[in-house]
């Protein structure tokens, strides 16, 4: 069976996005790891992913009824549901300011077994298709080598950078 890329649907297929965040967070996996196969940084919960469903959608790419990996949308209302992605909502409007309309990506991960075979690409298509081709922001540490590179590639550009505590944050859209 073929995958199948569609907004996510139930608690069941939430929950299976948190497993596989999970798996890929920063914390969980070691340097190595980390630098060859990139990382997550922000973790969610079943009733974030159920509020951020509200408003915008969770794709989701599955075979067999598994989850092979996610893309998770949300609206620019939302900025104070995480933290952590204050600075992103608050550099998109200070550096927006009359794009009326645009989409935050919160997160997008895929499964290994699933990577390098067009998944990422399809979850973001079929993410952008879902909210009517509005322009897509997000932000990709600057150390995320991969995710950087898988952004790129699908045509992403750097608005601006910021510094936290941590690490530097790119900006990027997808127009």
């Amino acid at each position: 069976m073929a995958l199948v890329f569609r907004p996510a649907e139930n608690d069941s297929e939430l929950l299976q996005i948190l497993k596989l965040q999970q798996a890929n967070l920063y914390a969980n996996l070691t340097p190595e790891e980390r630098a060859r196969e990139g990382f997550l940084k922000v973790q969610h919960n079943l009733d974030l992913l159920r509020e951020m469903q509200s408003k915008a959608p969770q794709i989701i790419a599955v075979e067999n009824n598994q989850l092979a990996g996610y893309a998770l949308g949300m609206h620019r209302s939302q900025g104070a549901l995480i933290p952590e992605l204050t600075p992103l909502f608050e550099f998109a409007t200070s550096h927006l300011p009359n794009q009326s309309e645009y989409l935050i990506m919160g997160q997008v991960c895929v499964a290994k077994e699933y990577r390098q075979k067009g998944c990422f690409s399809k979850l973001y298509h079929t993410l952008k298709m879902s909210c009517s081709g509005l322009p897509v922001i997000t932000e990709i540490a600057s150390i995320n080598e991969r995710s950087l590179s898988a952004h790129k590639a699908l045509g992403f550009q750097i608005l601006g950078s910021h510094q936290e505590i941590d690490f530097t944050w790119h900006v990027v859209i997808w127009k």
